[in-house]
């Protein structure tokens, strides 16, 4: 349930050509690695953006996330080198 004190990241993910299904498959365990990594991790929801192919992870958190990257962290490793291009947003409760 989104609380209005949760933080929210939507990530711009790019796909590289061809590698949509293998992110697909590595969803699941990337999610259950980011469950285990931050423990203020509450949920996470993939979306497409139809016009020019990218997707938005929109990741909700209870506290203020950490902003770089995990490290430890080998499914997010993987993940990486199947997208061209990533950013993300930072929406914090007001």
């Amino acid at each position: 349930m989104l609380n209005p004190k949760h933080y929210i990241v939507v990530a711009r993910i790019k796909p590289k050509e061809g590698a949509k299904e293998k992110l697909l498959a590595l969803r699941e365990r990337l999610v259950e690695e980011f469950k285990q990594t931050y423990p203020q991790f509450v949920s996470a929801s993939l979306y497409g953006v139809e016009e020019n192919d990218e997707w938005r992870d929109v990741v909700v958190f209870s506290e203020m996330p950490p902003l770089d990257p995990p490290t430890n962290a080998p499914v997010y490793e993987e993940w990486s080198t199947l997208v061209d291009g990533t950013g993300f947003e930072l929406l914090e409760p007001i």
